[in-house]
């Protein structure tokens, strides 16, 4: 390779870096169906149908690519003497991007499917727990809010609570006997009773409530930006919060989130990805491309985005889904020894 190619390699890669930086991270896009937002004309979960909420995910999908760039990386790498392909690009980016930050590039995790399982395609899924084969899950929707339980094997409903109708649901989380159930703009936090889903009491809270977790003893709360709070599980007061960074930069749009093994997985709203966050740093470490997952279900369904987490400690057995998929993945994360 020549001294001036190498040149226009670099001129080339700047100039994309320069693109990728003023061009904004998620597109927006006209929808009669849409709730107004402040930072996005359509609203995360007022989304109520499929076709609205697939729309949308297909309109970011462009921007969200070079965080998915690595996943294609073995694809481009065999490209002629003078050429360049903009996956090849975007993998540089995304090292100049952490090299200027300063911080180690997060890693993709390869995964495969252990097993697949029926889920309700009428479920706008918001937040998923897992106890004892019993699926926990709260489905968002104003007028349609539910918490059920559900059969892993068969993905029948066995117990359900309708939320009312004034209240959008989001995340929940088992903690000590007790469900605890966010909503999205009425800043409530509804604490069930774990076997009967009977209300016991409510907490007030500020801001949006999105995702909900649990570290065996706080609350993990995230809001849709890119900050995860701590909270206390009896009055559901803030203890400590963190900010969320991937690459050197704020993570926003932080959706379901799941405790695994001492780290957070959190969705993130309208990407195909999962991510692994320090629950102490708040930094990025590693994340799932589930782009395949998508495509399978949106093969034979019309599809919501990805949302749902849900970890069984016992078995170490971690289960996927998404907004009205008809599909309840076990996937099982490979990692190199």
């Amino acid at each position: 390779m020549t001294h001036k190619r190498i040149i226009y390699y670099l001129f080339i890669a700047l100039l994309w870096f320069g693109v990728l930086q003023l061009y904004p991270l998620y597109a927006q896009e006209d929808n009669d169906n849409a709730t107004p937002q402040v930072e996005l004309q359509i609203s995360p979960d007022d989304i109520g149908d499929p076709a609205a909420s697939t729309e949308n995910e297909a309109t970011n999908e462009d921007v969200a690519q070079p965080d998915n760039a690595d996943a294609d990386t073995d694809a481009d790498t065999d490209v002629k003497d003078g050429e360049i392909s903009e996956s090849e690009i975007e993998r540089i980016m995304r090292q100049m991007e952490a090299k200027k930050n300063r911080v180690k590039e997060a890693k993709l995790l390869s995964y495969k499917v252990i097993n697949r399982f029926p889920h309700r395609p009428t479920a706008f899924t918001q937040g998923l727990v897992i106890k004892d084969d019993t699926l926990i899950e709260s489905s968002g929707g104003y007028g349609k809010s539910s918490l059920s339980k559900v059969s892993l094997k068969s993905g029948k409903v066995l117990t359900e609570e309708t939320i009312p109708p004034h209240i959008f649901a989001e995340g929940v989380t088992y903690l000590k006997d007790s469900l605890y159930q966010l909503s999205y703009r009425r800043g409530i936090l509804m604490v069930y009773d774990a076997d009967t889903l009977q209300l016991n009491r409510q907490h007030q809270y500020s801001g949006e409530g999105w995702g909900l977790a649990t570290n065996g003893k706080h609350l993990i709360m995230s809001d849709g930006s890119d900050t995860l709070k701590y909270m206390r599980a009896k009055d559901f007061t803030e203890i400590s919060r963190i900010s969320v960074t991937e690459n050197g930069r704020p993570l926003k749009y932080l959706n379901e989130l799941e405790w695994v093994d001492g780290k957070i997985y959190a969705n993130v709203w309208l990407r195909n990805k999962i991510v692994i966050i320090n629950p102490k740093t708040g930094v990025v470490g590693a994340y799932l491309d589930l782009k395949e997952l998508l495509a399978e279900v949106r093969a034979t369904a019309k599809t919501g985005v990805l949302n749902g987490i849900a970890y069984d400690e016992q078995s170490k057995r971690l289960y996927v889904t998404g907004k009205y998929w008809p599909t309840l993945f076990e996937i099982e994360i490979e990692r190199k020894s």
